[in-house]
């Protein structure tokens, strides 16, 4: 099976002592599937105006997932791991690569991703 697509859509962006994007995530249904390295999150979108790695990326569904990001190299490569719960007392484990289930692909997923200054 193929991956799921991973779409990311600038809602705004602005500049100030860092350089701040807002934005939602969308991932494609089954029978696309979770890579167990993570999806790669390009953002590198024309509407993102930076070509580094990010800072700092906060990554929020509402259906009960965790989504963490990890930089790459580029904004272009960075990976989004989507963890999920555990046995009481457990730390969060990542999703079992597969299928993508109906609460992931159908959440609500938004980010902030912060840059450093561009002057």
């Amino acid at each position: 099976m193929a991956l799921s697509t991973v779409t990311v859509t600038v809602q705004k962006s602005w500049m100030g002592d860092v350089y701040n994007v807002l934005g939602t995530i969308a991932i494609s249904a089954s029978p696309g599937t979770y890579p167990a390295s993570g999806f790669t999150l390009p953002l590198n979108d024309p509407l993102i105006k930076a070509g580094r790695p990010p800072l700092f990326v906060i990554v929020q569904g509402i259906a009960g997932y965790v989504y963490v990001y990890v930089n790459g190299t580029t904004s272009a490569n960075g990976k989004l791991l989507i963890l999920t719960g555990a046995a009481a007392q457990s730390a969060l484990t990542e999703f079992t690569a597969g299928a993508v289930p109906a609460g992931v692909s159908g959440d609500t997923i938004k980010f902030w991703a912060i840059w450093p200054s561009m002057s």
